[in-house]
This record gives C-alpha cells, structure tokens and sequence, in this order.
C-alpha cells in the first residue's frame, strides 16, 4: 500500500472510531471549513500527515478507550489506555528510524 493509501484508510477508521479533523485543518487543505478533505494533495505533500497521527484525538479514536495490560520487569502489570501504549510503539520505532505509517497499517 502507498503511504497515501495507508493514510486515508486510517483517517477513515479513526473517523469511524469518532475523530473529527479539526477545523483549521480542513481549511488548510481545502481553503473551505468542509469536511471533505484531499489528504493526499494536502497531507502527505506537506508532511503534516504525522502531526495527525502522532495527536492524542486521533490515537484515541484509532485505536480505542479500552486498556492493555503490560508486564513490567518486576514480573507485575499494569494497564494504560490502548490508544497510549501503541502511539509510544509508534514512537519507538520512529526513533528507531522506521516509518510510523507502517506501524499502523498492521491495525487496518
């Protein structure tokens, strides 16, 4: 999938999971407050495609309120919000030089 093609798909199950663009950012795209949006013109063309993903409304819609439960080294666990685990995943593997896109297209 091109990386075009993997955003849309995730803007598309993060709108269904209830994220909403914000505002400024439909008019920076399209020049007009309307929802219909040409994400791959505007979007991927300026980079900006990452301030989306990496934004805690966006997170939270794509991957859900519900909890993961995590080890930690003293062999106990802990629950975070599903959404916080997987942005830090993302997180780390873009320190670690990968793309995020791809991180989430294992979740599409």
């Amino acid at each position: 999938m091109t990386d075009e093609e993997l955003l849309r798909k995730s803007i598309e199950k993060a709108v269904k999971g209830g994220w909403k663009a914000p505002k400024q950012l439909d008019y920076f795209i399209t020049g007009k407050k309307k929802v219909n949006i040409d994400w791959e013109i505007a979007v991927i063309m300026t980079d900006q495609y990452q301030a989306i993903i990496f934004s805690h409304s966006f997170a939270k819609a794509f991957w859900g309120k519900e909890m993961h439960r995590e080890t930690t080294r003293h062999k106990s666990w802990v629950e975070i919000p599903a959404w916080r685990y997987h942005q830090h995943k993302m997180l780390d593997e873009v320190q670690e030089g990968k793309e995020p896109l791809k991180y989430i297209e294992r979740f599409l």
